[in-house]
């Protein structure tokens, strides 16, 4: 059978002129085969063809190997498989000129041959007549994987395409498009992965004046030998939603994203993990911009990396706006690790730039002589090789932290401030109206999920961001809205913190992680819309009696979950314990374990108070408690920076006895003069954190109680014993800790050594200066 450009069934392809339906048993079962001279099917107009569970095989032709759909005509297939068809030129699996729909069907390893050869998988265009149909495709449902052409290898798109929940993988182009190559009219991609493709520009898509749309689909592992490992777009419109680009590698630059003369409109994405690899000229291990309108909005931009200049993104003539979005863990073996503007103009507004690296200069931003950069409500923090770097261009820092990077200077080369802006060295050179040059952010959180579609660093409670900032934004990075207090705070994070207080009644504990350990009376404060578990534990042999206040609806479980949307006040009661005998404690005999108490009631701490202002040397000062059971009382000082109570170590006090008058020790309150037995000194200092153990019996012989105070310095001070002022009668104090400038916290957990025998104290909050 000669077979070769005919339309005769007779003599080689199915010509099909009519509405026809074909049902196989499925592809494994039914097929037809094309026996490699001629294509296996054409649909011609005006036939409607249906077709399902078949294999369509063997078919060589010069376009459409497999089936040709032509104008005004229509295929639908399902549940079939088209693999192994052959062209010279296009469509070697299906070349579509109509209207085709492609349902939960393969198309595998076919191959169009030839330097011009298009669409191995699929080919579909469009013909410019009136009136006719020309020039639709949808893909549902469907794998396309292992064909070849010289571009789009998978599919080849110059009409309307609309690809959903399918996947195109293990395509290779010899020049685009390894997986889909789209020409003027629109590509829509929904749900869909595409994936291990290759090309040499635009491993997994290329996008060749006109739109794209990218929506909750995955992007990822696709190579290019050029440019655009993940996508390559030139003078079209690329938007991708909800979608991510990761793992892309590309050999001269955009290892995720290249876009030139074009826009590329990224929201809620991710471009993480791609690469310029050894061989790099330019750079843009995520992103690469050239000539473009580029708007990133709540995306991540992370852990990219290349061996030039731009880790995350590399702009030179456009436009970029980021806008509620993060850059982390980028890196450049030369500038910019975070983002390289080498021209244009880059808006960065309610960002985080954190954790990238350079090993150049800019770890996080890098703005070349040409270019403009600003900075609004942006937290640039722990980037190695400096965090914002400007090489004789235009920066602008408005309502802007940059501080604490992990090596080099905050700020490199020359900046103009709009006012509000924090730096930790410096060297920013601050000087508009709320610059805080060099301060002290100790207390800020790691880059975490703080609430928002990307991560953040909270700032902590008494941060010195709080509040003095200029409400230039409505909202934050999360979406919270500014202010959360009399002002809005710089960076962006606005602070919405509550504060959790704790009342306990009886023999028995509250407590929520180390964060909350309350036998009677605590606090801690919270970000709002955090949930804390409470946990109430009865001492041995007694009971838990209920919630209270803000926890009255949890009744009398053990666990209560109290919503932070405000600050809470909650009771819980436990079994009471047993009048105390007159005068006090009987030596320890007889009575029922009970946790250290204040006889005073209220509050125990004295100094410092909330909100004040000390040295290095302030002395920390509070009440003696009384324990009934005649337990010795170990007292923990808790100083911590930022409040950040879970990696501070304490400062542990043994005053002696904790009975009454007729102490074990023998100390009584009717004679004058002050003594001190000191048992044991020790002292130890890593880091920010230091422990002092004082083991200490006090013959107290007046109505002023003796204080110890202790040093900490290098650890030779030794220990200073004064007397407290009459203001601070029956109190014990320790001061001379070397504290540095910073936001503090502190609060002092009395414990008498039996289960349940604790009391913590409120916080308090204070700066030395």
């Amino acid at each position: 059978i000669a077979g070769i450009a005919e339309d005769l069934n007779a003599s080689g392809d199915l010509d099909i002129l009519k509405t026809v339906t074909i049902t196989g048993a499925g592809a494994a079962a039914t097929t037809i085969h094309g026996g490699a001279i001629d294509r296996v099917m054409q649909v011609l107009r005006p036939a409607a063809v249906t077709i399902s569970g078949v294999l369509i095989t063997g078919g060589q032709e010069v376009s459409g190997g497999g089936i040709f759909v032509y104008v005004d005509s229509s295929l639908s297939i399902s549940n079939s498989t088209i693999s192994g068809n052959n062209t010279t030129g296009a469509g070697a699996g299906i070349y579509n000129l109509g209207v085709t729909k492609i349902t939960n069907t393969t198309i595998s390893n076919n191959i169009s041959t030839g330097p011009t050869s298009g669409g191995g998988g699929i080919f579909s265009s469009f013909i410019n007549c009136t009136p006719c149909v020309s020039g639709y495709l949808t893909l549902t449902g469907s794998t396309v994987n292992g064909n070849q052409a010289a571009v789009g290898a998978g599919i080849m798109n110059a009409a309307a395409a609309t690809i959903v929940n399918s996947v195109i993988t293990g395509n290779t182009a010899t020049d685009a498009g390894g997986g889909i190559i789209s020409y003027f009219v629109y590509t829509d991609i929904t749900g869909s992965t595409i994936s291990g493709n290759q090309a040499q520009t635009g491993g997994g898509i290329n996008a060749d004046s006109g739109p794209v749309t990218i929506t909750n689909s995955v992007i990822s592992n696709n190579t290019a030998t050029d440019w655009g490992g993940g996508i390559n777009g030139s003078s079209g419109a690329i938007t991708i939603t909800g979608s991510t680009i990761s793992q892309n590698t590309s050999i001269r630059g955009a290892g995720g994203v290249y876009t030139t003369n074009g826009s590329l409109d990224i929201s809620n994405s991710t471009i993480d993990q791609n690469r310029v690899t050894p061989g790099a000229i330019w750079g843009g291990g995520g992103i690469y911009a050239s000539m473009s309108a580029v708007s990133i909005t709540d995306s991540t931009i992370s852990g990219n990396s290349v061996l030039a200049i731009g880790g995350g993104v590399y702009n030179t003539g456009g436009n970029v706006t980021f806008t509620n979005s993060t850059l982390n863990g980028n890196s450049a073996s030369a500038s910019g690790g975070g983002l390289f503007n080498g021209a244009g103009s880059v808006a960065v507004i309610n960002s985080t730039i954190s954790g990238n690296s350079s090993a150049v200069s800019g770890g996080g931003i890098y703005n070349d002589a040409l270019a403009n950069l600003a900075l609004t409500n942006v937290t640039t923090t722990a980037n190695t090789g400096g965090g914002v770097a400007d090489n004789g261009g235009t920066t602008i820092l408005s309502n802007t932290i940059v501080a604490n990077q992990a090596t080099g200077a905050d700020c490199a080369g020359t900046f103009t401030s709009s006012g509000y802006n924090i730096d930790s060295d410096s060297s920013c050179g601050l000087g508009g109206a709320g610059d805080q040059p060099g301060a002290s952010l100790i207390g800020m959180g790691g880059l975490a999920n703080n609430g928002g579609p990307t991560k953040t660093h909270a700032i902590g409670p008494i941060s010195v961001a709080i509040d003095k900032g200029s409400c230039v934004k409505a909202k934050d990075q999360r979406g919270i809205a500014r202010p959360q207090g009399p002002k809005c705070d710089i960076g962006a994070y606005e602070a919405n913190y509550y504060t959790l207080t704790v009342t306990v009644t009886g023999l028995g504990k509250v407590t929520s992680g180390t964060k909350i350990i309350c036998p009677t009376l605590c606090s801690n404060t919270y970000q709002k819309d955090s949930p804390v578990m409470l946990t109430a534990t009865p001492n041995a042999g007694k009971a838990f009696l209920g919630w209270g206040g803000d926890a009255a609806a949890c009744g009398t479980a053990t666990t209560c979950l109290v919503p932070i949307t405000a600050s809470k006040v909650v009771t819980a009661s436990f079994t009471p314990p047993p009048t105390p005998p007159p005068g006090g404690g009987a030596g320890g005999g007889g009575l029922e374990n009970q946790a250290p108490y204040y006889p005073g009631g209220g509050s125990w701490l004295v100094s410092p108070d909330d909100g004040g202002h000390g040295n290095g040397n302030t002395p920390f000062v509070w009440r003696m408690l009384t324990d009934l059971d005649g337990d010795v009382i170990k007292y923990f000082l808790y100083v911590c920076p930022g409040g950040d109570f879970e990696n501070c170590q304490p400062l542990e006090v043994i005053t002696g006895d904790g009975e009454s008058p007729a102490a074990r020790l023998g100390y009584g309150m009717g004679v004058s003069g002050v003594a001190l037995l000191l048992i044991g000194f020790g002292f130890t200092r890593g880091g920010r954190r230091a422990m002092l153990v004082m083991l200490a019996a006090m013959a107290l012989t007046s109505s002023a109680a003796l204080i110890a105070c202790g040093t900490s310095g290098d650890g030779s001070s030794g220990v200073t014993v004064k007397a407290c002022s009459a203001a601070e009668t029956d109190s014990i104090c320790r001061e001379n800790l070397g504290l540095a400038s910073g936001d503090y916290q502190w609060k002092v957990i009395a414990d008498d050594g039996r289960e349940g025998g604790q009391t913590e104290s409120e916080i308090r909050a204070f700066t030395v200066k």
